[in-house]
């Protein structure tokens, strides 16, 4: 089992008129307060040479900005926190071969990466494009050691 995460506080320690940040203490962009990720592994032995793991990870990034609350020059733009699971099986077998079979995002979920405001200085209303992540994703990864 295993747990890591993080708390930032990355914020501006002075203004910065040419972002359009007139005082300190803005938080930057795109850095989630929190984001953490539970996982667990399960290894397992088949015998006869053949053996195997299984892993799920639930990844959480936390809410997030791109740009600053007040600038006329790189407009603020509130991203949600989203979480993704991820599951993956791997087989040890003979002769330094691995086989893996995974599931990335396994619910599809739809978190925003990144956005960017740049229109929206010149249009208000005009829409974010904003990044989101990779959806779904199934595949089987075939590895040899030739080292053997």
């Amino acid at each position: 089992l295993s747990a890591p995460g993080a708390d930032t506080n990355a914020y501006l320690t002075a203004a910065a008129p040419v972002l359009g940040v007139l005082t300190k203490c803005a938080r930057l962009p795109l850095s989630p307060r929190y984001n953490f990720t539970i996982a667990a592994t399960y290894n397992f032995d088949l015998g006869g040479g053949y053996g195997g793991a299984v892993n799920v990870a639930d990844v959480f990034v936390g809410d997030r900005t791109s740009g600053y609350a007040g600038s006329a020059t790189n407009v603020l733009y509130k991203m949600p926190s989203y979480n993704t699971v991820n599951l993956n099986l791997a087989l040890y077998l003979p002769r330094n071969i691995e086989l893996d079979a995974y599931i990335k995002n396994m619910f599809d979920t739809r978190g925003q990466l990144s956005a960017g405001t740049l229109a929206n200085v010149f249009d208000p209303t005009a829409p974010v494009p904003v990044t989101l992540s990779l959806p779904r994703t199934v595949g089987l990864v075939l590895k040899v050691g030739l080292d053997k």
